[in-house]
């Protein structure tokens, strides 16, 4: 492991913008030790602080790919991810991209044939997969606890008013068709831990909409019906909406049923009316330490030849069902 963390050092990378996420990553690369980053910028607002006098800096992406990054960090709006990747990809350098990979699989054929023929990792930023609550979950179902699975409720909300204090919420790519955004691509990660715990799934029905009053040209809420291949039903909702914050889910199974709120980090394993097992997320931790996680378990794959554990070919099942649900939802 020693050595792993002295190869992870001694990488070379260039974050592609630094809005919050991009200055997340900024962060928690320097905390594993990493100081040769670059960052291309076309903008000079900052919305935390950062110490940038020690890096290269360019407002030019394609020149910034003449000086060989090892890897290439895209934390740009979502439209723009799969133009970024690819050019990346074709420089030789693996690529680390925020969640979602793209508002569209247009160029997915391509960026498949690329990342074969350059022998690149790809790395997807979905962080909740490494929330200790989560990997329970994800043990339980698999362990088959609570027998077969019946039925799953996931309700997910935020004010996207308050995301970002530092900007009017109407100007970020979450609030602009665009961009990539709304609530579907946006709050992905729910769909994803869905995919991630119970496999490909089949939508049944959708429904969304936008609220005047929030200024986006995005939907704002969406509520969906899908079925897993053993034919348990699952109710999602997620919106824009919601103050305070909510994520909670409970999923009912024929011995049980297991329950889980975000927000109190913890979930519950209940059989036949007892109480059998409780995750519980220590008091120090926090929630940085996902995103922590998930570079880690990257930059490992990079260094070590690994697939990652959050990797494109596990993530399109998710943005496959998230984008069939916005396909439905426009047809209307």
């Amino acid at each position: 492991m020693i050595n792993s963390i002295n190869q992870i050092m001694n990488l070379k990378i260039l974050i592609v913008g630094l809005g919050s996420i991009g200055s997340r990553h900024y962060k928690n690369l320097h905390k594993l030790g990493v100081t040769q980053i670059g960052v291309v910028r076309t903008t000079n607002k900052l919305h935390s602080e950062l110490d940038l006098s020690k890096i290269t800096i360019y407002n030019d992406y394609d020149m910034a790919l003449q000086d060989n990054y090892d890897v290439v960090f895209i934390c740009n709006p979502t439209s723009m991810h799969m133009e970024y990747a690819l050019k990346a990809i074709e420089h030789n350098s693996h690529v680390f991209i925020e969640k979602p990979l793209s508002n569209n699989l247009k160029s997915l054929p391509r960026l498949l044939r690329l990342i074969n023929e350059k022998n690149v990792k790809v790395g997807l930023g979905y962080q909740m997969r490494f929330h200790p609550n989560l990997l329970d979950i994800r043990k339980w179902i698999s362990n088959q606890n609570i027998g077969q699975i019946i039925h799953v409720s996931v309700n997910a909300g935020e004010y996207l008013p308050l995301w970002h204090p530092w900007e009017d919420h109407k100007d970020s790519y979450a609030a602009k068709k665009e961009l990539g955004g709304g609530v579907a691509l946006t709050q992905i990660h729910d769909i994803d831990y869905l995919t991630w715990i119970f496999g490909k799934l089949e939508l049944i029905y959708a429904q969304g909409g936008n609220i005047p009053s929030l200024g986006t040209d995005v939907e704002d809420y969406i509520s969906a019906t899908l079925k897993t291949s053993n034919n348990a039903i699952i109710h999602i909702h997620i919106d824009y909406l919601q103050n305070p914050p909510s994520r909670t889910m409970k999923i009912i199974g024929e011995h049980g049923n297991i329950k889980w709120d975000y927000y109190q980090n913890i979930a519950k394993l209940t059989i036949s009316g007892e109480i059998k097992e409780i995750s519980k997320v220590e008091d120090t931790w926090e929630r940085n330490i996902m995103f922590e996680e998930e570079l880690k378990d990257f930059l490992y794959a990079v260094t070590n030849n690994k697939e990652p554990l959050s990797n494109i070919h596990n993530n399109l099942q998710g943005l496959e069902t998230t984008l069939s649900i916005k396909n439905y939802i426009d047809s209307k």
